[in-house]
């Protein structure tokens, strides 16, 4: 009885060894963020609730914090369960401790001012890419359009097609392009990615000015064909999409910039009523700036005008960004 009780204690170690993986590879994205300790994130904390996406090669990981961006690009190291992120000078930006590594989960722990075991270091729990996508079950809000041919579903953060192309498709759209003049100006358009992974019904909605689209439209064409569709349920399905660009000028920029970090400093003193203040200078600026309008949501909420965070998260959701829903629940029934 005891030597089959060793044996089955080996057999399960065995098996957890063979499930840890030696390198890094492939893509996982978060599904919680908390404190070392397990304690959770404040709610004002952004990183709660937002999309952060990491994709392993060999040397190389993106970084995405949108689904449909490939993201930042950071030369990494993985020794003895130790991840550092460099930037291209080689210089090391950031630090974790590997607590979990396999095929399906990976978790990570971000070095504190006093290494790994500071309370305040943060701990990541990610899902891989194809098992986060698999458990998402359509509404009805979801779909743009049914016919005999073809149902056409919108895109979210569990169900979108993959530009083939070494670069995001929203610089591949603009390639070639002139500089823009410094003024505030504002692009969008919408396209659908059917089920063979070719593009078509490309339609501009905000302009900017007739070069501008003629660019657009001569990129949308040269890589229309370059797409892995969106699957649904295992089968390959067609996904409308959209591509919005805005330019700032200098004076509505900088100054928007200014107050964001004045609005976030106030934030982290817990002096709300100064915070939101400077949200306001800002959003009155850049209206549809979803950073400020989450924080000034918070900072209402806080103050105790839900009925006013609740309208500023929900044009977040209009925005179609996620980052919102968490809190629309929570506080918004």
């Amino acid at each position: 009885m005891r030597k089959l009780l060793l044996f089955a204690i080996l057999l399960l170690a065995l098996i957890q060894i063979s499930q840890a993986q030696t390198k890094l590879t492939g893509s996982y994205i978060k599904t919680k963020v908390t404190y070392r300790d397990g304690v959770e994130l404040e709610d004002d904390m952004e990183l709660k609730f937002s999309y952060l996406k990491y994709s392993f090669e060999p040397k190389q990981v993106h970084i995405a914090v949108v689904y449909n961006s490939k993201g930042n690009i950071f030369d990494f190291t993985y020794k003895k369960n130790i991840l550092q992120l460099k930037n291209e000078m080689g210089y090391v930006i950031n630090e974790f401790l590997v607590e979990k590594n396999t095929a399906d989960d990976l978790v990570l722990i971000q070095k504190g001012k006093n290494g790994f075991d500071d309370d305040n270091c943060l701990r990541y729990q990610f899902i891989a890419e194809n098992k986060y996508v698999a458990d998402y079950h359509a509404a009805s809000e979801d779909i743009l359009s049914i016919t005999e041919k073809d149902t056409v579903f919108i895109s979210n953060s569990k169900l979108y097609p993959t530009f083939k192309g070494n670069k995001d498709y929203f610089d591949a759209l603009k390639d070639g392009m002139p500089e823009q003049a410094s003024a505030n100006m504002y692009f969008l358009a919408t396209y659908i990615v059917r089920k063979n992974g070719e593009a078509d019904s490309l339609t501009i909605l905000e302009s900017i000015s007739p070069a501008f689209d003629k660019q657009i439209v001569k990129n949308f064409e040269k890589t229309r064909k370059n797409w892995q569709p969106a699957t649904y349920h295992g089968k390959p399905v067609s996904v409308q999409m959209k591509s919005e660009y805005r330019y700032f000028s200098s004076a509505t920029m900088l100054p928007t910039m200014d107050h964001n970090m004045k609005g976030s400093q106030a934030m982290k003193n817990k002096d709300y009523s100064s915070a939101l203040y400077y949200f306001n200078l800002g959003l009155d600026l850049a209206p549809d700036n979803k950073e400020m309008l989450y924080k000034r949501a918070v900072c209402e909420h806080e103050l105790g005008n839900t009925e006013a965070a609740c309208k500023d998260l929900n044009t977040i959701k209009s925005l179609g960004d996620v980052v919102a829903n968490e809190l629309l629940l929570k506080w918004c029934k």
